[in-house]
C-alpha cells in the first residue's frame, strides 16, 4: 500500500466519525470588490464566495483563555476552536484561507447550527495527516465557550 493510499484510507475513516456539517465562505470584502450605491450613498459588499460545504469536526480549544486584549478596561477572554476539514476542502477556489468564515449548518449539539460562527485565523496542513486543521476564533455573533460543544 502506498503512502497516498494509506492517507486516503485514513481520511475516509476519520470522516465517518464526523457528524457536523459546516459551510466555509470567503467574505466579499476580502476580494476587494465593493460597489458604490448612489441611492444609499454607501458601498455594498459583494456576496461571499462559497469555499466548502460538507462534514467537519469542530473542537473548542478551551473554556476561554485570558488574553492580552482588554475590553472596557478589563482583561478579555479569547475563545479558540480547531476545525478539521478534508485536505481538499475548497480546492476549486484556492483552498481555505485566513479570514474565511466557518458556519455550522447541522450538528448533533442542540442549537449549535444557529449559534456558532468562526473566523479562520490559521490553516495548518500536515503532510502526515489527511485533514486540514483550521485554527479559528469566535466572531461577534458566536456564543460564549460554555454554550458550544463539538462533534
Amino acid at each position: 500500500m502506498s503512502l497516498d493510499q494509506l492517507l486516503a484510507r485514513m481520511a475516509r475513516r476519520e470522516r465517518r466519525l464526523w457528524r457536523t456539517v459546516c459551510r466555509i465562505d470567503r467574505p466579499g470584502r476580502v476580494q476587494g470588490r465593493s460597489t458604490f450605491d448612489p441611492a444609499t450613498k454607501s458601498y455594498d459588499e459583494p456576496p461571499p464566495t462559497p469555499v466548502y460545504e460538507g462534514v467537519c469536526s469542530p473542537r473548542r480549544l478551551s473554556q476561554g483563555v485570558p488574553g492580552d486584549a482588554e475590553a472596557g478596561g478589563e482583561p478579555a477572554t479569547v475563545s479558540g476552536y480547531v476545525v478539521k476539514v478534508p485536505l481538499d476542502a475548497g480546492a476549486d477556489v484556492g483552498g481555505v484561507a485566513v479570514g474565511d468564515i466557518w458556519t455550522c449548518v447541522r450538528s448533533k449539539v442542540p442549537g449549535l447550527a444557529e449559534r456558532l460562527r468562526l473566523r479562520v485565523a490559521a490553516v495548518v496542513e500536515d503532510d502526515r495527516s489527511p485533514v486540514l486543521r483550521l485554527v479559528c476564533e469566535a466572531t461577534a455573533s458566536s456564543p460564549t465557550p460554555a454554550d458550544s460543544g463539538g462533534s
